[in-house]
């Protein structure tokens, strides 16, 4: 019976990950076209981010409502709609004329990613029997790695031979190889029992849409009056939580989140992505602007992050399956405070290697995290909440690199603007560069002790399960 269970369990991760790739290099390309693109539609670092930003909010609106519908009715079959509409969108941007259209694009491309990344990790861990899982997922993981570090190196092909708008199109033969495979070898695989649509949430996701979208514009400082932003994402809080509490099916799951060990190990998700997202959005600006790195160069540079982590994630993936998540994750965090460390001492004249090893000892970090963690939130999840959990693990880590573009964004510019007052641009952004690094840097710290609380809670509950 397991063995029928689990048949087909590569196929099904290797056609998944063709449409998380897609997602990877669409990161990638975005991460060093942010300085091409306030160039095109001139505007500044503050405005530039929408491009990401619009993107994760809606992914954040929708992630856990799509998680949901894939649980009551088919979760391939979602995944399959989302990979069709991230296609559309990705076309949308590419033919874009205005930065409104662009964002446009960015919209609908976000909603299809909403669908395929709210059931690709469901997907997967239903696919593989508990022991096999961290392996799974972080092969999986590899996926998203391997796009995100094409991305930069495909960008700054295609931005030096060609028009900018033709970096959205390279999405499109990924996602059609993964939309064609998908119908074919996925439409048959329902689980049975899962049928029926029962109410939906919709009210839910656009409460989360306003408390997301209210702390990224209070964050941003982009924006005048962003005090009534942080009102409003205050009031928005009690409010969702007043209304979910009487939703006959609400979006958000109190009983799953009552769960220490599944909302800890989301909180590690969040720190994992908010950490890195500084790096990754802040380096192409100081490669281009203080270093005077050619687009090419700085493709190149770009990859050296997802590709350690995508080198990692897999044998960290094996590695946890043998000794445990617990055992890895405070030494994961580690090496991202070793990076931060690094990246705190760059210059103006700082040597191509010193960036590279920040970059490296980052992704390293990375990928010894997020499979660990990964395995650890789905198996505190269980199958019931599968759909469920992967939604909000992705949502999560949207959030993550929503709310950390937003803060890197807008703190870096408040500093520049502060030091350029009594000192030239270069002069100011070197001094404003190690202020935020440093600051990113402990929230990876307090990553460590979360690390040890989650490896307490496990421990009680494995004492507990001894004991009966």
């Amino acid at each position: 019976m397991s063995g029928e269970m689990y048949k087909n369990k590569w196929a099904k991760m290797g056609i998944v990950s063709l449409g998380t790739f897609a997602i990877g290099i669409n990161t990638g390309i975005i991460s060093l076209a942010n300085p091409t693109l306030t160039r095109v539609f001139d505007i500044g670092i503050n405005q530039v981010q929408w491009v990401s930003t619009i993107f994760t909010l809606v992914v954040i609106s929708l992630m856990l409502l799509f998680g949901r519908i894939g649980d009551q009715t088919d979760n391939y079959k979602v995944y399959n709609g989302g990979v069709l509409c991230f296609i559309l969108g990705s076309l949308c941007c590419g033919l874009s004329s205005s930065f409104a259209v662009l964002l446009t694009g960015r919209a609908i491309q976000a909603v299809g990613a909403a669908m395929l990344m709210a059931n690709s990790m469901a997907i997967v861990a239903s696919a593989f029997p508990v022991e096999e899982r961290g392996r799974a997922l972080g092969m999986s993981g590899v996926a998203v790695g391997l796009g995100t570090m094409s991305g930069p190196s495909v960008g700054g092909l295609i931005l030096s031979s060609f028009d900018w708008n033709a970096i959205f199109f390279v999405n499109i033969p990924f996602g059609l190889v993964a939309f064609i495979l998908g119908i074919i070898y996925l439409r048959s695989e329902s689980p049975p029992g899962k049928t029926k649509l029962r109410a939906l949430d919709l009210n839910g996701s656009l409460f989360l849409a306003v408390i997301a979208s209210s702390l990224v514009l209070s964050l941003s400082g982009g924006f005048s009056g962003s005090g009534w932003f942080i009102l409003l994402f205050a009031a928005s809080i009690p409010a969702f939580i007043y209304y979910e509490k009487r939703h006959s099916s609400p979006i958000w799951n109190f009983e799953l989140l009552r769960n220490t060990r599944f909302s800890l190990g989301n909180l590690l998700t969040f720190l994992i992505y908010f950490t890195q997202t500084t790096v990754y959005f802040l380096m192409p600006f100081y490669m281009e602007s203080i270093l005077g790195m050619p687009i090419g160069t700085m493709g190149f540079m770009m990859i050296i992050l997802p590709l350690t982590m995508a080198v990692v994630a897999p044998l960290s993936g094996m590695l946890s399956d043998k000794i445990g998540a617990m055992r890895m994750l405070p030494i994961a965090f580690l090496f991202m405070i070793f990076s931060f460390a690094c990246l705190f001492f760059l210059s103006d004249s700082s040597p191509f290697w010193h960036l590279a090893v920040g970059l490296g000892l980052m992704g390293i970090g990375v990928g010894l995290c997020v499979t660990p963690n990964n395995s650890e939130v789905m198996t505190a999840a269980g199958s019931k909440y599968a759909g469920y959990a992967g939604g909000f693990v992705a949502t999560t880590r949207n959030l993550a690199f929503c709310i950390g573009t937003a803060a890197s964004a807008g703190g870096f510019s408040s500093l520049l603007n502060l030091f350029s007052a009594d000192r030239d641009y270069e002069a100011a952004y070197i001094a404003a560069l190690p202020l935020i690094i440093a600051a990113t840097a402990l929230f990876a710290l307090a990553g460590i002790f979360i690390c040890f609380r989650l490896k307490r809670v496990q421990s009680i509950e494995s004492a507990d399960m001894g004991i009966s």
